[in-house]
């Protein structure tokens, strides 16, 4: 019997090529991803590939190139599968959850492929089947032995087996075809993707710093929120402490206001009263330079008088001699050898007088006001039995006003004792020692003729026995001779600072320092005077620059640990008034002063406070029975 058939296979043999080609397609599929991987170790590296290709993937899906887009999906599964294997610590939510999206479209792009293979696939079998009319027929023997009714049931089976047989096998061809060409693609994309890795290494070591530059730039905003929170904190628990304060304060307010009232009428009366003795002190000025000049003048010329006379009478001998001389000269030759010898022997007599009186008035020009450390130990004296709830009493007409009459150490803490206390035992203005002396300069400026030396020791000894007014006189006309000698115009900037001319000597003492910059004796002056003023940030700064200029001036020390007294810097107060006393043990003022700040401070040490009053005390300053109800 013959029949008009295609091809025919078993079943089973056509199942078992169909599995063996797939295998081989599989294995075909895994050696070109495998070879396609990156070598890279770095699991941050291959999730920014595997990254990439989803990206570009989902391009292509977009571009209508499912076919591309399946093999970068699983191109990145398998990337995402080689760090979930080689680093399974590493980001195991993010990778899962990627590789769980590309498996995701990795099946709904197979599912879109195998209806579209289909579909294909029926149109090739119904191609196949009208071509196979043309086939030969092949004649069919059976087997010896196989019974008609086998046979039968092999011819009549189902066609759509058959068509399904083919469908399949149509489908791996094209599947074969086009595994083919993806390895061909993937070959391509590898090259590419190689130098792309490079790329997105570099970016990512860059992303990576910028990073962590980020995280540092985090870590320091999170440093300084913590510090303004702390600053918050600790601006609040201040705030609270200001406000409990400042209740205690107004409490207090009615009762200072009276004393307040009081003090101000007394002061009043004390201004008015200093104001009608000020024009008093600038009419006896005025009258006492105008009989200085007029003195000067008749001293002058009764001066030129008396050389005049000197004069003629040194001719007058000159001439006689002369003609007693020419009258015998030609019978005394030899009287007149000796004469000459004579003269000779005087001349030199008379240079060696010339030379010991130009040493002299060197000697009296370069001759500096004396430092006047007893007018400092006599002030320490002479203020004594100061009360605590009085101000300090003027100090001796011969004694040069302290900064204790203006100005006060420490502010703070001090409630028994009265702040005016604390500086009655300060240096006197004039000569904050070893800043040089109220004293000519004789290195860098022109020897003075002998009148105006006459006017500075003059000058120093009104100083001396405290007529300021009248050295501040003879100051203002040395200064008409000489005005742009720095140490006369420090010299009398310090003086009228303890006349409580402030403006003028404030202006005297900086043109000063405009001729000498260098000079700390009048640094000091003017930050004293700051320092009455109750400028007491120009007056740091001041002081601050003269124990620049002069480490080793003790007497700045003091002022300046004054000055930080009155804002209360007690720290560096004490700092300084330790420098001073270091620099000179037998400082009395400096103790007293660290006496007051230690039985001062917020929790007292009166055992330093009682060991620096036991030395002011035996260096001669005198006894306060306040500060020592203070220390006992």
């Amino acid at each position: 019997m013959k029949l008009k058939m295609p091809h025919i296979f078993s079943g089973s043999a056509l199942g078992h090529r169909r599995i063996s080609f797939g295998v081989a397609l599989i294995v075909c599929s895994c050696l070109c991803l495998s070879s396609a991987l990156p070598a890279a170790s770095d699991p941050s590296d291959l999730f920014l590939k595997a990254y990439q290709e989803f990206q570009n993937g989902e391009l292509l899906e977009k571009k209508n190139a499912p076919d591309e887009a399946l093999i970068k999906y699983r191109y990145t599964a398998s990337l995402l599968s080689q760090i979930q294997k080689a680093n399974p610590d590493w980001q195991p939510t993010v990778v899962s959850y990627r590789l769980r999206k590309t498996q995701e479209n990795i099946g709904r792009l197979e599912l879109l492929h195998q209806s579209s293979s289909f579909n294909a696939s029926a149109t090739s079998i119904s191609q196949a089947s009208q071509t196979s009319a043309d086939v030969p027929s092949v004649s069919i023997t059976p087997p010896l032995g196989n019974s008609p009714a086998s046979f039968k049931n092999i011819v009549n089976s189902p066609h759509s087996e058959l068509k399904q047989l083919r469908l399949q096998l149509n489908e791996a061809l094209q599947e074969n075809q086009r595994l083919a060409a993806a390895m061909t693609i993937a070959e391509a994309q590898k090259q590419s993707a190689l130098v792309e890795i490079d790329k997105i290494k570099v970016s990512l070591v860059e992303a990576k710093s910028q990073n962590s530059e980020a995280q540092s730039a985090a870590d320091l905003a999170r440093e300084q929120a913590d510090r303004m929170t702390r600053l918050q904190e600790s601006s609040q628990s201040r705030l609270t402490e200001l406000q409990r304060r400042i209740a205690a304060l107004d409490a207090d307010n009615t009762v200072l206001t009276e004393e307040n009232e009081r003090l101000l009428n007394k002061l009043n009366q004390a201004a008015s009263y200093i104001q009608e003795s000020d024009k008093i002190r600038e009419s006896l000025a005025q009258d006492r330079l105008a009989l200085y000049k007029s003195e000067r003048a008749s001293q002058k010329k009764l001066k030129q008088v008396k050389d005049n006379d000197k004069l003629v009478a040194k001719l007058t001998a000159e001439n006689q001699e002369l003609a007693t001389k020419n009258f015998g000269l030609s019978q005394k030759l030899a009287d007149v050898q000796a004469t000459i010898a004579q003269a000779n022997t005087r001349t030199k007599n008379a240079e060696t007088a010339l030379k010991k009186l130009s040493e002299q008035q060197n000697s009296l020009l370069s001759t500096p006001f004396p430092k006047i450390k007893e007018q400092g130990d006599k002030l320490q004296r002479d203020q004594s039995h100061m009360s605590a709830g009085q101000v300090t009493k003027p100090a001796p007409k011969d004694v040069p006003p302290s900064v204790s009459n203006d100005a006060s150490f420490p502010t703070h803490p001090l409630t028994v004792l009265n702040t005016s206390v604390a500086l009655s035992k300060t240096l006197p203005l004039a000569i904050p020692s070893p800043a040089p002396a109220v004293s000519l300069s004789t290195s860098d400026e022109l020897a003075l003729p002998p009148e105006k030396t006459s006017l500075a020791k003059q000058a120093e000894l009104a100083f001396k026995e405290g007529r300021l007014s009248d050295c501040e006189s003879l100051y203002e006309a040395l200064l008409e001779k000489n005005p742009n000698n720095a140490s006369i115009l420090a010299n009398l900037g310090a003086i009228q600072s303890q006349l409580s001319k402030y403006i003028s000597a404030e202006r005297i003492l900086r043109k000063a320092l405009t001729l000498n910059p260098s000079d700390p004796f009048a640094t000091t002056a003017l930050g004293v005077l700051q320092l009455k003023c109750s400028r007491i940030e120009d007056a740091i700064e001041t002081l601050h620059r003269s124990v620049k200029l002069d480490s080793q001036n003790f007497s700045a020390h003091n002022y300046l640990g004054i000055a930080y007294g009155e804002i209360g810097r007690l720290e560096e107060a004490e700092r300084e008034l330790k420098a001073a006393v270091e620099l000179n043990p037998n400082y009395a003022i400096a103790h007293f002063n660290l006496a007051v700040l230690y039985s001062t401070q917020k929790i007292p040490n009166k055992n330093l406070a009682r060991k620096h009053y036991v030395l002011s005390t035996n260096l001669g300053g005198a006894p306060d029975s306040a500060l020592e109800r203070l220390i006992h």
